[in-house]
């Protein structure tokens, strides 16, 4: 094992909601003709992410529900609501926690949510995102959030891609 930070990662399929308290952050699946909306994200924000979901930390005393409704507003110009919970990424870090680190330590969870696109509003490119795209199941792999999670996004709302 190496001296740095080890962290690893679970992709999980799973209606079940892991301990709130762990949870920093969601992100949603909203489909429309049968294509997935991404947000084509600038480097600063998402490193080397140009597309990827949409979705973000969930502040202090914000429900999980309205931190995903802010996100797809800030992020892509979308009104949505969560439907269900399709399963959550879980993170375990194998390290000493360091100092200034603001999460749950050494576990945390990101949780992902099936969405009904509500509104779409005229979107303005922002300090987080330059466009709002539509990607079928052959551009998801434009995204390389989409790419490494294919299994995933295919258990979970695969039936609903064209």
């Amino acid at each position: 094992m190496s001296s740095g930070t080890e962290k690893t990662m679970n992709a999980i399929v799973s209606d079940i909601m892991p301990p709130v308290e762990l949870v920093t952050a969601v992100f949603g699946f909203a489909i429309k003709d049968g294509k997935l909306l991404l947000g084509k994200f600038n480097k600063a924000t998402r490193k080397d992410c140009a597309y990827d979901m949409v979705g973000g930390h969930v502040e202090k005393d914000e429900s999980i529900e309205n931190a995903l409704s802010r996100e797809f507003i800030e992020e892509v110009s979308v009104k949505i609501k969560p439907i269900r919970l399709l399963g959550h990424i879980k993170f375990v870090e194998d390290a000493p926690k360091p100092e200034d680190y603001k999460y749950p330590y050494p576990e945390s969870y990101m949780l992902i949510y099936k969405c009904d696109i509500i509104e779409e509003l005229d979107f303005k490119e922002n300090n987080e995102s330059v466009e709002r795209v539509y990607f079928g199941r052959e551009e998801l792999k434009r995204s390389k959030w989409c790419s490494e999670h294919i299994d995933f996004i295919e258990q979970t709302i695969g039936k609903e891609l064209c």
